[in-house]
């Protein structure tokens, strides 16, 4: 999993009309979330100008997760951050996507930590 904050969509794609979610589609791209080999990259992205979250799901494990699920953990970080709880809104979705690739993706011992694990602020 990677988490991406960005203060705001950068300036020349805000007057392209790039949308939130095709800007999280980008970041999953650039930062070669799907580069796993089970293909269970996921992204957290947060928009904080626009007080949008999104998630984008590699194929493997979006093939088993609906989209309600995601919408939910959506819904943890910005109705946390609507009561002003960032940090523990933030912490709560990232263990519920935790939670969610360990019940799919188990790990056996073998499988390496694929993605970094530092957040990242735009």
């Amino acid at each position: 999993m990677r988490f991406i904050v960005e203060a705001a969509l950068p300036t020349d794609e805000a007057w392209d009309g790039i949308s939130n979610r095709q800007r999280a589609l980008a970041l999953f791209a650039d930062y070669g979330v799907w580069d796993t080999e089970d293909n269970c990259g996921v992204l957290l992205y947060v928009n904080l100008a626009e007080h949008k979250v999104d998630i984008v799901a590699d194929r493997g494990i979006d093939r088993k997760i609906d989209s309600s699920t995601w919408q939910a953990v959506c819904r943890t970080m910005t109705e946390g951050f609507k009561r002003g709880n960032y940090h523990e809104a933030t912490l709560a979705a990232i263990e519920q996507v935790n939670s969610l690739l360990r019940e799919h993706f188990p790990a056996n011992g073998t499988r390496p930590n694929e993605l970094p694990d530092k957040p990242i602020m735009l």
